[in-house]
């Protein structure tokens, strides 16, 4: 479920993101002291820096609840291998 909504969560910064730096850019060609492809260099790097980082926060968790999953196969298949060699 947390996974699930940190993916949306990134997607949502990609999208809003993308949108943000666009005005922002945009809007900027009015001042000269700003350059809109500066702004848009340094926006879309921060938008992807944090979309990355809510695409590999949920992919841990998925990581984490396979190798958590395999533990449990794991040590119930061990359990019924020494019962069945114990008889």
């Amino acid at each position: 479920m947390l996974a699930r909504v940190l993916t949306v969560l990134g997607w949502l910064t990609i999208v809003l993101g993308g949108i943000g730096v666009v005005a922002a850019a945009s809007e900027s060609r009015n001042d000269p002291d700003t350059s809109p492809a500066l702004i848009a260099l340094v926006g879309g790097l921060g938008v992807a820096l944090y979309a990355l980082i809510f695409f590999g926060a949920a992919a841990l968790i998925r990581l984490a609840i396979r190798v958590e999953d395999s533990t449990f196969r794991t040590a119930a298949a061990v359990e019924r291998l020494s019962r069945d060699t114990s008889t």
